[in-house]
């Protein structure tokens, strides 16, 4: 999978797929889509595939704040809920889709509340903070009937992979430098150097 992302012929792909493609079923991993939500269908359906084979395989879903805006993200937890299947779905709510501002989408901030309408147990837990996050009960699967949704996280934006051009006076028109600054300075990584070491910046 490695070698994949770094496009070299030992790749699952040959070092021909782009970052959102790559998969290697035969070890679980169905890959990754380019659709926005489009992993969570994936999740379900493997989900179904893995209850009609009466198998103890597990099945998650990993999507952004963005995914919440889609109808088939909303189908396909219905689904998951009313069959009982097993499985999880994991949020990262970075406060952004690409570049526009989640408070312009949506009238919560928290998407993690959502899963209830569906019947799936949720929790929320800042991603920023490395130890809330290590200290969330460890995820519960056990039968079906009792499948929990993996806890959301919310962390602020400190970069990723995405098709803007940050010098491009069309992007800081949506996105400000504040809003940068901000992210960075909720650097994870920082924050756990400060509560392991004080003083440390």
């Amino acid at each position: 999978m490695f070698a994949e992302l770094y496009g070299k012929a030992t790749g699952c792909c040959g070092g021909q797929g782009r970052l959102d493609a790559p998969g290697l079923a035969g070890d679980g991993m169905l890959g990754a889509s380019a659709i926005v939500a489009g992993t969570v269908p994936m999740a379900v359906g493997a989900a179904l595939a893995s209850t009609l084979r009466s198998t103890d395989d597990v099945s998650v879903a990993f999507f952004g704040d963005a995914a919440v805006e889609q109808g088939v993200m909303h189908e396909s937890l219905a689904f998951r809920g009313a069959a009982l299947l097993a499985g999880g779905v994991r949020s990262e709510n970075n406060l952004y889709a690409t570049l526009t501002p989640l408070s312009q989408r949506q009238v919560s901030a928290d998407i993690w509340p959502r899963a209830g309408a569906h019947g799936l147990a949720a929790v929320g837990v800042d991603g920023n903070d490395v130890v809330a996050v290590y200290e969330r009960p460890r995820w519960r699967w056990a039968a079906p009937g009792a499948a929990r949704a993996r806890p959301s996280s919310r962390p602020r934006p400190t970069g990723g992979a995405s098709t803007w051009d940050p010098t491009s006076t069309s992007t800081w028109a949506v996105r400000t430098q504040g809003s940068w600054t901000a992210g960075w300075r909720a650097n994870p990584i920082a924050a756990l150097a400060r509560t392991l070491e004080p003083g440390a910046s």
